[in-house]
């Protein structure tokens, strides 16, 4: 594994092989990955999202993309993927920290987050963040597969 680098990568700078490689990535490691037709969504509202990329020489390794609610100073992780060669390594841990190293330094606050309730992989890395539990919702990813909403702020 070559060294890895982290990046924030603006929305209306994809070009499409790096969608496209977010795009593999979601699908086959994200459980509820967005459609051809959501990425497109969202890159009409380029200014409302912060991508970080993790790249291995042209790989991508991962991302996290974060939604932004600027008058609130409020961001919303909409998806975090970590390659399964990448995972338990601490890559998950660093992009995050970047993240919200970098959107802390933009002005954002505060931070929150949905996890299927019997991911705990993911629901340790938002703890060790110092995410805290603020509610469960119920059938939030479909039938008996709630969601913990967890909030951070700084």
């Amino acid at each position: 594994m070559s060294e890895l680098e982290f990046k924030k990568i603006s929305l209306n700078e994809l070009d499409d092989n790096l969608l496209f490689a977010l795009r593999i990535q979601d699908q086959e490691y994200f459980p509820t990955p967005w459609s051809e037709d959501g990425w497109r969504s969202s890159l009409a509202s380029s200014d409302r999202y912060a991508l970080y990329v993790v790249k291995d020489g042209m790989a991508i390794a991962g991302f996290s993309l974060f939604y932004l609610l600027g008058e609130d100073h409020l961001a919303h992780l909409q998806k975090i993927v970590v390659g399964p060669k990448y995972r338990r390594d601490g890559v998950a841990m660093k992009l995050m920290s970047i993240a919200l190293d970098d959107l802390k330094s933009s002005g954002f606050a505060k931070f929150y987050l949905e996890v299927e309730h019997g991911n705990s992989a993911a629901k340790s890395l938002y703890q060790k963040l110092a995410f805290k539990l603020i509610r469960v919702s119920k059938n939030f990813y479909g039938a008996e597969k709630d969601a913990e909403i967890m909030m951070l702020s700084l």
